[in-house]
């Protein structure tokens, strides 16, 4: 494995210093045995034997690190890998940007983001190439071949413009309107990112809920469980997230979709059925980041 750099600015971090001793932990082994650009398969079992973490334990770092990442289809992506590897801005003649650029195009799908995040969403620019030995013109003299390959004027190609700085991450409308408005999923996925802020104290950002809602959507398609089961369930949990020690954490999309089954079990044992959103239920929980 190659070797990697590493920040000693994170311990001043005001999020990576809240962290909890097994979470920093976690982070770091996330950190040495992702690929290059950031993206690792999640295995459970290999991180707990690695770190000594307990299973248990585990999965509430792996929560408290939420924020770093995005989750998809089993795999993780370090949302700020390659800024800490000192690789971005990406150069087209390195090969170290186009081994980047061939992980992102294996899990672009997955995780449609990392291409804007990265400035990853056009090809590798190629390098000049170079003519074999010197060739003769054939009007008066030599021509100018110096082994350089040279375009006639006027057919240059021409350059790619350089890609725009991507924008920081926006905060997510969560107001009465802008949720309503959203398609069933992203509302599913708003909802939850401002029942997580207002128990954690956090700020969700919007490609997270984008990462977020496809959980949502897959849990319908491969699972059967629909949009509107899993409302009912979310009307339940944004009044329960953080008061009750059987209620499941839920702190993103992926967990969402690992935890549904359990949160549905703990509405049943409290209340006997799922709770039903009824009338304009968006105002008991759309609360906060926005105007009601």
């Amino acid at each position: 494995m190659s070797l990697r750099f590493t920040d000693p600015a994170k311990w001043q971090s005001l999020w990576f210093s809240r962290l909890s001793p097994e979470a920093k932990l976690l982070w770091l082994w996330l950190c040495d045995n992702c690929d290059i650009a950031g993206f690792i398969e999640w295995d459970e079992r290999r991180a707990a034997f690695d770190t000594g973490i307990d299973a248990k334990t585990l999965e509430g770092a792996l929560e408290d690190l939420a924020r770093g990442y995005a989750a998809a289809d089993g795999w993780l992506w370090l949302r700020d890998y390659c800024q800490a590897q000192k690789n971005l801005p990406l150069n087209p003649s390195s090969n170290i940007t186009k081994a980047i650029i061939r992980a992102i195009e294996q899990r672009e799908i997955s995780f449609p983001e990392v291409g804007a995040l990265v400035g990853a969403g056009k090809p590798l620019a190629r390098t000049p190439g170079k003519g074999k030995g010197k060739g003769k013109g054939k009007g008066k003299g030599k021509g100018i071949g110096n082994g350089k390959v040279l375009n006639c004027p006027g057919t240059e190609a021409p350059e790619d413009p350089p890609p725009a700085p991507s924008p920081p991450p926006a905060a997510v409308d969560w107001s009465i309107a802008a949720v309503r408005a959203a398609e069933p999923a992203k509302q599913l996925a708003c909802r939850l990112a401002a029942a997580v802020e207002r128990s954690r104290d956090c700020r969700i950002t919007t490609p997270q809920v984008s990462a977020w809602l496809k959980e949502f959507q897959l849990l319908q398609d491969r699972k059967g469980i629909s949009l509107e089961r899993q409302a009912a369930a979310m009307t339940w949990y944004e009044t329960h997230i953080g008061a009750d020690p059987h209620t499941p954490v839920i702190r993103s999309g992926a967990t969402w979709a690992q935890k549904f089954l359990n949160l549905e079990d703990a509405i049943k044992r409290m209340n006997g059925s799922p709770a039903e959103p009824v009338g304009d239920g968006l105002k008991k929980y759309v609360t906060t980041g926005g105007t009601a």
